[in-house]
């Protein structure tokens, strides 16, 4: 754009706001400014997730001390050195300085008030990443009337009657986890309201119920 000055309309017709966006330019660095796309659909946007935990303000505030480490964006292939210092820019975000996601979340395991608070792990990261790079290459690309974009589902989505993100590639729950699912249940366990029937295991001593239930080993543990 080639005028000087350039206005954004906010708010409600009640309270109506005008952002100065010339004046925002001016207070950051050209690789901030160049890399405003890709941090933006990073943290989130109408078609990328933002992150459990992690506001645009706070987002801003790492970004404004480590932009760099989002350069390398191109409209096509996205390298491995790309996809690791992306990722570490989402570990910083949790204000730790590991290199990956998986190194962040074995430090803040058990130091948090809910898992959703973790880091994703490093397979659901680079999958985000991976739909965030897409993103932020249409936006690239929106000055050009047929821009030659490549397959969605190269870039973490899969096509059913629309495109659907592919949120991991890795089991959902590991079995070394489902050894240690237990249930809350005082007695019963014969509806979905039980964990272990829920995820298509048996109750165990772990259990509240101490398997003594309708959920044991004895009976059949195919879901209702």
């Amino acid at each position: 754009m080639k005028c000087n000055e350039c206005f954004m309309m906010a708010g409600t017709a009640k309270d109506r706001k005008y952002v100065p966006v010339h004046t925002v330019a001016a207070s950051m660095t050209p690789t901030e400014l160049n890399n405003i796309p890709i941090f933006h659909a990073l943290t989130g946007c109408d078609t990328t997730s933002f992150i459990a935990g992690v506001g645009k303000r706070s987002a801003l505030v790492v970004y404004r001390s480590h932009s760099k480490l989002l350069d390398g964006l191109t409209v096509g292939e996205v390298h491995e050195r790309v996809l690791s210092k992306f990722e570490q820019f989402l570990v910083l975000l949790y204000k730790k300085k590991e290199k990956t996601c998986n190194e962040a979340r074995r430090i803040l395991f058990g130091k948090v008030s809910s898992p959703e608070l973790l880091p994703p792990t490093s397979d659901a990261a680079r999958l985000h990443i991976l739909r965030t790079t897409y993103q932020a290459g249409v936006w690239l690309s929106a000055h050009i009337a047929r821009p030659n974009l490549p397959d969605p589902c190269q870039y973490g989505w899969r096509l059913e009657e629309n495109y659907i993100p592919i949120y991991t590639s890795l089991p959902a729950v590991p079995e070394s986890c489902k050894q240690l699912l237990s249930c809350g249940c005082k007695s019963g366990c014969n509806t979905g309201l039980c964990k272990c029937k829920r995820e298509g295991e048996v109750c165990t001593m772990l259990c509240r119920c101490q398997a003594d239930c309708g959920n044991n080993n004895e009976n059949d543990n195919v879901f209702q």
